[in-house]
């Protein structure tokens, strides 16, 4: 991981600029006030429509191909100023509602936006999402964007970048299903029996109606396999060991003061009709709209909502279930994802899509992750798959 970023001084004078900001704010004049991570563009490529050249970076109109720069650093009129043609990376930005490894786009009025607007030309990559401490790399010449998503990793200054042997700026934890037993019930974890005790999940337990040890198996393909015993009514209910100081999944707080963040990867069995499955961050394992005064998750009933998924919150007891537009579909993978911001507002994404956002949550209420499948109006059993979830939240 080495490298050199290319940069240019530009000297003392006017700095003759037209600037789009990270505040998502156009400079109205080419001499002004530049600000640290400002995407500039020389206003002598195109005389005086220095707006518009931004602007036309993703408009229907002619597009402006010349050069893009970032400034390094803060600069006034008739300084100099450091810039960078190549991509940086620029931290402590706020990237609420953005979506982590997507691109970012110029939008044709000044800001960012995770959409790609008509003939959007990409300048950056979402690191991490945050409203304080989000992190983005910038491209600003588009060509160099690339697959960074997946093979390239850029340090500009001291970082904490996930997975290269350093802290993340969150406290986060992932659990990929079966790679330390399967969930079983509580008492298994502590079963006098080696071969009962070896196999059951350190972190995740079964509960649920008539659910135990053996409604959860490993799954062939990767992950674990849930399936109720047949009646109707049944369920299998994945959840974090309740009991003290088992597991920090159920030991930290998940506060939506906390900027937390969860998601999981599951896919539905090959009979969804008369089948209940619902995931997300609760305060009871119950798949019931209406019990829990506050939370945030996905919900499937065959009967109900014309068998498509509903993406639920509820704000002190009043409960808001929202149509996703998707209808479920048998044997098929969802990857559902919840983040919730700074403001407490919760955005609910279907395969890397944002369905909708909740208005402010209740403050400082702590949820827990549950994913479970419960049998509804026939005797029969009824399966599903999970291959993994991860949660995190700010520290402290």
């Amino acid at each position: 991981m080495s490298g050199k970023i290319p940069q240019r001084e530009l000297q003392p004078g006017n700095m003759n600029v037209g600037a789009f900001n990270h505040a998502g704010q156009f400079l109205a004049v080419a001499d002004g006030t530049i600000a640290k991570w400002d995407i500039l563009i020389p206003s002598d490529t195109q005389n005086s429509a220095k707006l518009k050249l931004i602007r036309a970076v993703n408009s229907t109109v002619t597009l402006y191909r010349g050069p893009l720069f970032i400034a390094m650093h803060a600069a006034t009129d008739g300084g100099a100023i450091r810039v960078s043609e190549a991509p940086v990376v620029a931290p402590d930005l706020n990237t609420s509602g953005l979506t982590a490894l997507e691109p970012i786009y110029l939008t044709t009025s000044g800001g960012w936006t995770g959409t790609k607007p008509t003939n959007g030309i990409a300048i950056g990559l979402v690191l991490e999402v945050s409203a304080t401490v989000g992190v983005v790399l910038f491209c600003p010449n588009s060509a160099n964007l690339g697959p960074l998503a997946e093979s390239t990793l850029f340090l500009t200054r001291a970082m904490r970048p996930q997975g290269v042997n350093s802290l993340p700026r969150r406290f986060e934890l992932k659990w990929v299903a079966g790679q330390r037993g399967k969930p079983s019930i509580n008492a298994d974890i502590n079963s006098a029996t080696e071969a009962t005790r070896e196999i059951a999940d350190p972190d995740f337990e079964v509960l649920g109606t008539n659910g135990t040890s053996d409604d959860v198996t490993f799954y062939a393909e990767g992950g674990i396999k849930l399936e109720t015993d047949g009646a109707d009514g049944d369920e299998v209910i994945v959840l974090p060991h309740l009991d003290a100081n088992q597991s920090a999944w159920a030991q930290v707080t998940w506060g939506t003061d906390k900027e937390t963040i969860w998601e999981c990867d599951i896919a539905v069995g090959s009979n969804i009709t008369n089948t209940i499955i619902w995931a997300g961050l609760k305060l009871t394992n119950t798949e019931v709209t209406a019990t829990d005064a506050d939370q945030a998750f996905f919900r499937y009933e065959d009967d109900v909502n014309g068998g498509k998924w509903q993406y639920i919150y509820s704000i002190g007891g009043t409960d808001t279930p929202t149509d996703s537009g998707i209808t479920v579909a048998v044997s098929t993978r969802y990857h559902l994802k919840v983040i919730i911001d700074s403001a407490r507002l919760a955005r609910f994404y279907l395969n890397e899509v944002l369905l909708g956002t909740s208005t402010a949550l209740t403050d400082a209420t702590d949820f827990i992750p549950y994913i479970g499948v419960a049998a509804d109006g026939a005797g029969a059993a009824k399966h599903m798959y999970i291959y993994g979830q991860a949660i995190s939240r700010t520290i402290g």
